[in-house]
């Protein structure tokens, strides 16, 4: 699934490690997310919607569009 959690980060200057932190979960967990492999919880996109102020269909890669609603 493709999605734009690194591309965030990156234009954000942080990394794997500082985001898994801010959101409370491992690296490892936080990897998985990025490569597709676990589903991210609504928990987690609703801190990372707030952390980069974007939408959770942007992150989850469903629209073009960063900008919330």
């Amino acid at each position: 699934m493709p999605n734009n959690l690194e591309k965030e980060r990156l234009a954000h200057g942080m990394t794997q490690k500082a985001v898994a932190a801010t959101v409370g979960v491992s690296l490892r967990t936080y990897g998985n997310y990025i490569r597709g492999a676990k589903p991210v919880p609504s928990d987690v996109l609703i801190k990372l919607s707030a952390l980069w102020g974007c939408s959770i269909d942007y992150l989850l890669g469903r629209t073009g569009g960063r900008e919330r609603v």
